[in-house]
């Protein structure tokens, strides 16, 4: 994978927790949270806290959740380390080295000192070069998951999404009365599941259903958008489920901001786009599933405690899990 497309998605693990850690914390350093045999300080939190602005909020809810987003990162971002480190990779002392060179050689090319961006970073070269080894190391195990191979299949598996097809879309738009709340909105799915029903035992068409039922504009079209693209301005979700949908399939009904929807394809154009063309796009895309599916299954088979009064998230609510993430502020195990 080419080197700056790797940088992109390394990045994000790397922004928050600066240097690589030791494999333990410090004797004088009070850790606020054990994850496996390593532990992440208080002195290390604080610093994550004050890059992301976090330590600056007022006390109340916002400043728990900014808190408890940084210490996910740090979980992460130390699972993440371990696995590299379980896999046997390491940085080649040399590439480390022609890595800062290169950066002071760049740094002095603009008329900056490499002690500059040190101080500004607040670390010494030794930190600094443990820094660029760790990504290193993230490099090769990103990359070794990112074969051609895979770039191929995920391109066959996605190829409608990515090689700049067309759908063409009617859909059903239903509003829920939003004087009613969670109530109203579950009135409004089961009303679209009926209309659904009816739609595929025959009572009705889509056309018809379109012209009687849906709130939006294009009910006197009977229901028709047009053609959109993967990436388009409708909604992401809505294009999500378009895109999902064979010739003459009906969706389930799924929420965007606009309301409950149902969907149905009409037509499809294929795309032109290469492979070549898209592969820098995935990948990207597969670097970062091998990094989210890396963390998440260590987070199944790594011992995760917090320290009392330390904020985090409940893990009965986890990030893709579809429901509001409840913060914890007291101790807990994983």
């Amino acid at each position: 994978m080419p080197h700056h497309l790797l940088r992109l998605v390394i990045v994000a693990a790397l922004a928050v927790s600066g240097p690589w850690p030791a494999a333990h914390a410090a004797a004088d350093e009070e850790p606020v949270a054990r994850v496996g045999g390593d532990s992440i300080s208080r002195a290390k939190l604080a610093g994550a806290l004050r890059k992301a602005n976090a330590a600056a909020l007022p006390e109340g809810p916002q400043r728990l959740q900014s808190e408890a987003s940084v210490l996910e990162r740090l979980v992460n971002d130390l699972l993440l380390r371990q696995a590299i480190a379980r896999a046997g990779i390491t940085a080649d002392p040399a590439a480390v080295d022609a890595d800062v060179q290169r950066i002071k050689t760049e740094l002095a090319s603009r008329g900056v000192a490499f002690e500059q961006l040190l101080i500004r970073t607040g670390q010494d070269e030794a930190g600094f070069r443990e820094q660029i080894a760790s990504e290193l190391a993230m490099r090769q195990f990103v990359a070794a998951r990112v074969t051609p191979e895979a770039v191929q299949k995920y391109f066959e598996a996605n190829r409608r999404e990515l090689d700049g097809s067309l759908v063409q879309v009617s859909h059903i738009l239903l509003r829920p009365d939003i004087g009613r709340g969670e109530q109203g909105l579950t009135d409004c799915l089961a009303r679209a599941r009926e209309i659904r029903s009816r739609i595929l035992q025959g009572e009705l068409t889509f056309a018809e259903a379109a012209r009687a039922h849906s709130a939006g504009p294009s009910r006197r079209r009977e229901g028709d958008l047009g053609f959109i693209a993967r990436r388009s301005l409708a909604h992401e979700e809505f294009a999500r489920q378009a895109f999902a949908l064979a010739k003459g399939e009906i969706s389930q009904p799924f929420a965007t901001p606009s309301g409950i929807h149902l969907l149905r394809v009409t037509e499809s154009l294929p795309g032109s786009l290469s492979l070549a063309r898209i592969r820098p796009e995935i990948e990207q895309r597969l670097g970062g599933d091998a990094i989210r599916d890396t963390i998440a299954e260590a987070r199944r088979t790594t011992a995760i405690e917090v320290a009392a009064g330390v904020a985090h998230f409940d893990p009965q609510t986890p990030p893709d899990g579809g429901v509001p993430r409840r913060v914890i502020v007291g101790s807990n195990a994983e």
